[in-house]
């Protein structure tokens, strides 16, 4: 894991930026954590299974309702992004839900009917905005407070999920050309808590790293070694 912070270190949440203004000139040495909306991005040189793979556990462990779960994947390149694409909603398509308990489970429930109320809201207004549903956006016909794991394309930014923290299994899947575009994006939101750089370079992987506006940033791993 890199941690490309300053001294003064914020951590998401919309306000990231006017609290780090005021605290830096006085030299403190303090730390403020919030939300995320923490964006994985794909680089050319990605390996893409292992990629696919490290998304689909980091989006959807502890049912998606993690401050530091991947929430946005921003592939670089538009074959690579079909492909991934095209990958991730055949994984999506075999998650488990159900019981917690039962040990075949990958997703369990949303923490409150509330929570899920929200999300489908989230989708709804993502949908109206343009956004595409490749996988999943309903609640699932089961007792308790379960969605099905979902995955939302044609994002632009615009459209309020773009800047918004979906707190549970709901993926925001960008495709962009080049590297610049990808690290733009990334930073594109206010919230900055996390964020994930795949690529088979590693050093190179690092020096994007250092470009993104977050408290920590995981190398080609959705966990810390």
């Amino acid at each position: 894991m890199h941690r490309p912070g300053p001294e003064a270190e914020w951590q998401g949440g919309p306000h990231r930026r006017r609290a780090r203004a005021a605290a830096l000139p006085t030299g403190a040495n303090t730390a403020a954590k919030g939300g995320g909306s923490d964006p994985a991005l794909i680089l050319e040189g990605a390996l893409l299974d292992h990629a696919v793979e490290q998304v689909v556990v980091g989006r959807t462990y502890n049912s998606g309702q993690g401050c530091v779960n991947i929430k946005r994947v921003i592939v670089v390149g538009k074959e690579r992004g079909e492909q991934m694409l095209a990958a991730l909603k055949e994984r999506f398509a075999e998650i488990k839900v159900g019981d917690p308990k039962h040990e075949e489970t990958q997703v369990g429930p949303l923490s409150s009917e509330r929570a899920l109320n929200g999300l489908l809201r989230q989708i709804q207004e993502a949908k109206n905005a343009g956004g595409r549903i490749v996988h999943g956006g309903n609640r699932m016909d089961s007792p308790g407070f379960f969605l099905e794991p979902t995955i939302i394309t044609d994002i632009t930014e615009g459209n309020p999920l773009c800047h918004q923290e979906a707190f549970g299994p709901v993926l925001s899947f960008y495709v962009v050309d080049s590297e610049e575009e990808a690290i733009r994006l990334a930073n594109a939101t206010w919230f900055g808590l996390g964020s994930y750089v795949f690529d088979a370079d590693v050093e190179h992987a690092r020096q994007v790293a250092t470009r993104l506006e977050v408290g920590m940033v995981y190398i080609n791993s959705c966990f810390a070694d």
